[in-house]
């Protein structure tokens, strides 16, 4: 019963093992740059076509932005309230550093 614990117990710690995944410091590079070309277009495009377009542009369908203490889901409710904000509330602008 020992023997088979113990060889249980090795192929158990040999799959964890080989199950893990290693990440290259290249390929970490590569995906950090993904990430920050994507704000730069992001930005861009905020700044092009404005800010609430840009978020409707690049949010998934099911996104959640908290506003003023109430949650607004989705796109079609971050587009009603992007439509219901006064224009006159000043000129924002987003970046980065």
């Amino acid at each position: 019963m020992k023997l088979f614990q113990l060889t249980f117990y090795m192929i158990l710690v040999i799959s964890i093992l080989g199950c893990k995944s290693e990440q290259t410091e290249a390929s970490l590079e590569m995906w950090k740059e993904e990430i920050v070309d994507a704000e730069h277009a992001f930005a861009a495009m905020a700044k092009a076509e404005g800010i609430p377009e840009a978020f409707l542009a690049y949010a998934a369908e099911d996104a959640v932005l908290m506003r003023n203490n109430s949650l607004v889901k989705g796109k079609t409710e971050m587009a009603a309230f992007f439509d219901n904000q006064s224009p006159g509330g000043g000129e924002l602008s987003l970046s980065w550093v």
